[in-house]
């Protein structure tokens, strides 16, 4: 467990911030009798829990990006006196997650951002909710956070909610009438990426001909040209991916050696550009549905999309999107509550309607975020833009 920072930020620079729309409405909120819920000194302290180390390096340190810009650049409502972040490492760990979680509750956070990965979610946010402290899953899309407690909120997209409108879009746009789903085994992201997957042909239609899972941490391990011509030979008109990190890198090279002709689709573990550098040409032509594309014809979008190159020198890519959303929300929050603490910040999300994001007006659906998906496809190494989903 690493602490990263302690970021102290007073009346932050005055931007242009993107538009909120909320009434403020009773709401019942977690951890009532926790003193620590009420306290309202002006302070809003974040935690915020990222995989900065470990198999989801790529996924957590963009996030933790968009978290720290956000919070640099976006307006803070005047019931704000100051703004505390704090980043943690959770190193791609459901038991270390869990650690920088009970450090964070300690520490008074008032609201936690993360963790990146639904598994660590799993273990983690129970924690939050048990003592109160509200948590935005701005990364992980697989969790049931219902099961969990009305303390989480999800402002990204849920794998439930992308897949389907990714199905729809390639049945549109590629003709596509039957798919074979190929999956990790062993990872539990690419197991409810699966289960997603197989939701969604059933509510869209599309017949499932096979599936094919492997197991990287098989000895010996998977021999992905084979896993790829079992699924392809079952007739399917594209092949559904649902992996993140190597093996999705791996599944794309095995894809370009055997030259598959099936349209590809990959869940969201195949949206961070190290997935696709390291793939290089084999991710060429790849479909994969997202929370937020770069490419998205929005002015507060292409607002967050200059500022995050000028800041590292690289284009962001859905997880700082999404991060970035995250602490829109969470202001949006604030200032529909007029407080600072897990309790107020508890009830300003119970009544926003409406918040105009970087990723697109988001409503909230039994504190499940609700916008259209962004369907993109690998063209010339990168992921452009190709339809907006139906939500």
């Amino acid at each position: 467990m690493v602490l990263l920072a302690l970021v102290s930020l007073l009346a932050l620079m005055a931007m242009n911030s993107c538009g909120v729309g909320n009434s403020v409405a009773d709401a019942g909120s977690p951890g009532d009798g926790d003193d620590s819920a009420t306290i309202d000194d002006g302070t809003l302290r974040i935690g915020s829990v990222g995989s900065l180390t470990g198999s989801a390096e790529p996924y957590g340190a963009s996030q933790q990006r968009g978290t720290e810009l956000a919070v640099t650049l976006e307006t803070i409502p005047d019931t704000i006196r100051s703004v505390d972040l704090l980043p943690l490492d959770d190193g791609s760990d459901p038991q270390t997650g869990a650690e920088v979680f009970s450090e964070l509750i300690a520490q008074g956070v008032s609201v936690i951002l993360g963790p990146t990965l639904s598994p660590v979610a799993e273990v983690a946010d129970p924690l939050a909710q048990s003592v109160g402290v509200p948590v935005l899953a701005v990364t992980n899309t697989t969790l049931d956070i219902g099961a969990i407690g009305d303390g989480v909120w999800r402002v990204t997209l849920s794998e439930s909610r992308m897949l389907p409108q990714g199905i729809a879009a390639i049945q549109e746009l590629e003709g596509v009438t039957s798919a074979a789903l190929v999956y990790d085994t062993s990872d539990d992201y690419s197991r409810g990426a699966a289960a997603a997957f197989r939701a969604g042909a059933s509510a869209e239609g599309l017949e499932l001909v096979a599936e094919v899972g492997f197991d990287p941490g098989a000895d010996p391990g998977p021999d992905y040209r084979q896993v790829l011509t079992d699924a392809a030979n079952s007739g399917a008109d594209a092949l559904l991916f649902a992996a993140r990190s190597t093996p999705a890198v791996e599944l794309l090279r095995a894809a370009e050696t055997l030259g598959i002709t099936q349209v590809l689709l990959g869940s969201n573990g195949f949206n961070a550009p190290e997935v696709l550098d390291a793939a290089g040409s084999a991710s060429e032509g790849l479909i994969v549905v997202a929370a937020w594309n770069p490419d998205l014809d929005e002015s507060a979008s292409k607002a967050f999309v200059d500022a995050y190159q000028e800041r590292h020198g690289t284009e962001p890519d859905a997880f700082a999107a999404s991060a970035y959303a995250g602490v829109q929300v969470l202001l949006a929050a604030v200032a529909a509550s007029d407080g600072t603490s897990r309790q107020a910040i508890q009830q300003g999300l119970a009544s926003l309607e409406t918040v105009d994001t970087v990723v697109g007006t988001v409503r909230f659906e039994t504190n499940e975020a609700v916008y259209p998906a962004a369907i993109q496809q690998v063209r010339d190494g990168r992921l452009g833009l190709v339809a907006r989903g139906s939500p």
